[in-house]
């Protein structure tokens, strides 16, 4: 989910939206925590992805770019990054702005398809390639999920602690505090 989250970030996630109605119902935009399969099939992993598509709305991805209802998602160059940069802001239809980096290479193609009622379309803000490798199969890039397997909403950062094998500072057992990503909303 970089950039949106960093490792060491602690969540605030909202669960009782989605624990007590019968029919839990995500936003386009929504930094969602869902039940997913694990290499095996099986469910039991737990993953974080942005809600892209609702029910009914048609998502397709072509050469790494995301179209919902046949209209690319517009992207724009962040401010203060280089031009050339793989890091835009995206904006979904309802207005929100969330910040996207994309890898060396594109996202392999998806649909056309439409999304299913009680189901919702997900993809995360770091965009890389290929579905081809176990490894990335296991990551769940992008796809189409049961609202039934959604257990909350990230709501805000409250911690963030730089791990240690990045920090360049590191003092050993002193950890090092992102005090200027705590307490900001998850957008």
């Amino acid at each position: 989910m970089k950039p949106t989250l960093l490792a060491g970030d602690t969540l605030f996630v909202e669960k009782w939206s989605f624990s007590f109605s019968k029919s839990p119902s995500p936003a386009q935009g929504d930094v969602i925590i869902f039940s997913g399969k694990d290499l095996t099939g099986n469910f039991g992993l737990d993953y974080m992805k942005r809600v892209i598509a609702l029910p009914g709305d048609k998502i397709a991805i072509k050469q790494g770019r995301v179209f919902l209802n046949d209209k690319p998602l517009p992207l724009s160059q962040i401010r203060g990054k280089p031009q050339g940069s793989s890091c835009f802001m995206e904006r979904l239809p309802n207005g929100l702005e969330h910040p996207i980096c994309q890898g060396s290479q594109a996202l392999e193609s998806f649909g056309p398809e439409i999304i299913p009622a009680n189901s919702v379309f997900v993809i995360g803000d770091y965009r890389m390639g290929t579905l081809s490798s176990k490894l990335n199969k296991k990551l769940m890039n992008f796809g189409i999920i049961p609202v039934s397997t959604i257990k909350g909403k990230a709501s805000y950062i409250w911690l963030s602690i730089q791990p240690q094998e990045e920090s360049q500072h590191s003092s050993g057992w002193i950890p090092q505090f992102r005090f200027d990503r705590m307490f900001k909303r998850v957008i």
